[in-house]
Parts: C-alpha cells; sequence; structure tokens
C-alpha cells in the first residue's frame, strides 16, 4: 500500500477541517429554530465546487429562525455564483389540460441566453439578454432580431421566477416561510398569497438561486416549476450572435 505524502495528507486535513467548521457553524445556527424545522446534513453530499458557497450559506441561514418577516432579507443575503447553467421545466396546467415547456438558461457576465427547447430536447429558437436588448435568433439563421426589454426581464419572458421574484413582492402577501431538507438539498420555502392566487417559492441553500416553485388559483393548480442548476459552466461561444465574433458582453 503506497503511503500518503505530506502535502496529501495536508489537504485531506484541510478538507475535514472545512467539513467539521461547517458542520460546527450549521448546527450552532440550528440552535435558533424550533424542533419541527430542525433539519439534518447527514444526505447532504455537495461537490467540491459547492461546497464552499454552501458553508457560507449555512452560516448565514443558521443565524436566524426564518420566518415572513426576515426571509426576504435573508434570502437577499445568499452567495450565488457569477454564471452558472440552469434547465427550467414549466407545467402549465389549464383545468383538465396540461402542457410543459422547458427551456436552459445560460448566465455569465451580466449576460443571459435562453434556449428555448422542443419537446424532444433541441433547440426551437434562443434569446440573448444583455443591456436592457434582446437579441432573438434561431439555430440556423446569420441574422438576429434586436428589441428593447423595457419592463420585460429574461426571467418574466422565460417564464422563469427568481429569488429577486421574491424581493419584489411586498411584505402583505408574504403568509410564512420555513427552511428544511428535502431530497439532499437545504431550501428556504417562501409562501405568497395575492387575492386568489397563491405561489410557493423554494430556494436551494447550495447556491442561492431558485429550486422550484408551484402556483395555484382558487385551489386548483396552475403551474409547476423545477429548476436544475447543472455542474455545466457557460462558454463564451454561447454569448456570440450571428454573423458576429465577439461575445455581446465585449461590444
Amino acid at each position: 500500500m503506497k503511503k500518503l505524502k505530506p502535502p496529501m495528507l495536508a489537504a485531506i486535513g484541510a478538507l475535514f477541517l472545512i467539513i467539521i467548521l461547517g458542520m460546527s457553524l450549521y448546527l450552532s445556527g440550528v440552535a435558533y429554530q424550533t424542533p419541527d424545522d430542525i433539519i439534518s446534513l447527514s444526505d447532504i453530499e455537495p461537490s467540491s465546487t459547492d461546497i464552499d458557497m454552501l458553508e457560507q450559506n449555512l452560516v448565514i441561514a443558521g443565524q436566524v429562525k426564518v420566518d415572513e418577516t426576515n426571509v426576504k432579507q435573508l434570502i437577499n443575503s445568499l452567495k450565488r455564483p457569477e454564471k452558472y447553467t440552469a434547465t427550467i421545466s414549466n407545467m402549465l396546467y389549464y383545468g383538465d389540460v396540461s402542457g410543459a415547456i422547458s427551456c436552459k438558461q445560460s448566465v455569465m457576465d451580466n449576460a443571459c441566453r435562453v434556449d428555448y427547447l422542443t419537446q424532444d430536447g433541441n433547440i426551437d429558437y434562443t434569446q440573448i439578454y444583455f443591456d436592457d436588448i434582446c437579441y432573438t435568433f434561431t439555430q440556423k439563421s446569420d441574422s438576429f432580431r434586436q428589441i428593447p426589454m423595457g419592463d420585460f426581464t429574461w426571467d418574466s419572458t422565460a417564464m422563469i421566477p427568481t429569488y429577486e421574484t421574491i424581493l419584489q413582492i411586498s411584505d402583505e402577501y408574504i403568509t410564512g416561510s420555513r427552511m428544511y431538507q428535502e431530497n439532499g438539498e437545504i431550501l428556504i420555502e417562501v409562501d405568497t398569497q395575492i387575492g386568489e392566487n397563491i405561489g410557493i417559492y423554494r430556494i436551494s441553500l447550495k447556491n442561492g438561486l431558485l429550486y422550484s416553485a408551484d402556483f395555484s388559483k382558487s385551489g386548483k393548480m396552475t403551474r409547476k416549476l423545477e429548476v436544475s442548476v447543472s455542474s455545466e459552466l457557460p462558454k463564451e461561444d454561447d454569448f456570440i450572435l450571428p454573423s458576429q465574433t465577439t461575445p455581446i458582453y465585449e461590444k
């Protein structure tokens, strides 16, 4: 059996220190939760790239008991990646009929690319948002159209609520909040109600981004949304428009 060299031992020791520190900080934070709110890290197995962000967010979330009075401040304080790729699935309900809309979202250098997908997973068309302009094109086109975004955002046009959606909701419409674990994710859940419209948003502490959301009206489900953040990072080529040679954010 090969012996571990000092640098390897040091690296392993550092990793254990990070895990132990995170657990200690988390457990100290749970003391602020009620027994029903206490969650466990036993099933959490973050990748090495997620450990640092998860640990930071556990420290932030562990300092308070989450409720409707402080959840917006807490969500606003979470650490998030500067660039990421995610697949968003929207299931829409019209009475007894339902239909799915899916897209792939890539965020990098304050630009966002949204590929709208067909039912077989191919790209139908693409929109790139940057500096208040929306650029639209298809995969085979050698040109693009651009229009001012105005009051629209890449999230609203793609039917993708985000943590920012929650921050924009008036406090009077937030009816409850809690923190819990589900499927290996530590989540902050926010309940909202505006008239007969009820929205439930879930934010992941792993990355500070939206994890899922449910919407209903008059007791009937209208939309269910799930977000899957990938380990794949965006590439510069993703933000080059047809007939252009440089990414949109370098213009």
